[in-house]
């Protein structure tokens, strides 16, 4: 993937989530170091994954590299150790959604609409 397409996908989950608060252009670079070798033609999905509530975090570059290594089960989970063959249970997903609300909730509706990303 490139940078460009990695802003674009940011900049999609901060309106799709309607959060005010982009992260910086400097944290958007760092996270793309973390996810870059995911092909950008796998976002749309990762996308579709994060906003249904599948796997979202409060670290967005483990909540895409889960998402990826799910995409396609012949996969592992993008280099990410921590990640099952099996399927999170009920609760462990209401956590994780949890964590993830809590993350973009910190973001206001003044800095929804930045150019940075």
């Amino acid at each position: 993937m490139q940078l460009q397409e990695f802003k674009r996908f940011v900049k999609d989950l901060v309106e799709y989530f309607q959060r005010s608060r982009v992260p910086s252009l400097r944290a958007v670079e760092l996270w793309f170091e973390e996810v870059k070798d995911i092909p950008g033609s796998d976002l749309p999905e990762i996308f579709r994954q994060i906003a249904k509530g599948e796997y979202p975090s409060s670290n967005l570059p483990m909540a895409m590299k889960t998402a990826y290594g799910f995409i396609d089960g012949s996969r592992r989970h993008a280099g990410n150790p921590a990640v099952r063959d099996d399927p999170p249970s009920p609760e462990e997903r209401a956590a994780v959604r949890a964590a993830c609300r809590k993350f973009l909730n910190q973001f206001g509706p003044s800095e929804r609409r930045c150019s940075r990303v």
